[in-house]
């Protein structure tokens, strides 16, 4: 879901399409875990900006809300193939990579009757 409206289904890829929530910043939780774009991404928003973070750790600051696209444990978007995720203690927030048996994976999505071979070949590359 979007973190404006829950019910709909919306990526947030891009910062330019994090500027869409300021005006509904104070309807924001103050970390906003969100996913399916299988991508690393993470957005502080302040009531009059927003900017992306890259840094894989990082301490959350009480000033801004946080949107965190959590990444992907399969069909990676951004390059590479390992899975990712998302830790925090309340206060850290940690990327992970984690390497899995990709070839494997994608000799089982071959093998499958009704899965595009696409989705295996991709996993390779993580694209």
């Amino acid at each position: 879901g979007s973190p404006i409206n829950k019910a709909e289904f919306e990526y947030l890829f891009a910062v330019e399409q994090a500027y869409a929530l300021l005006p509904y910043y104070e309807d924001l939780s103050g970390l906003t875990l969100i996913g399916h774009s299988h991508l690393c991404r993470v957005f502080t928003v302040t009531p009059r900006s927003v900017e992306e973070v890259s840094d894989k750790k990082f301490v959350l600051d009480t000033d801004k809300k946080y949107i965190i696209s959590v990444g992907s444990v399969g069909q990676p978007r951004d390059g590479d193939p390992r899975a990712s995720y998302v830790s925090t203690d309340g206060k850290v927030i940690r990327f992970h990579r984690l390497e899995y048996d990709v070839e494997d994976t994608v000799q089982r999505i071959y093998a499958t009757p009704g899965l595009p071979n696409y989705l295996a070949d991709r996993l390779r590359v993580g694209r």
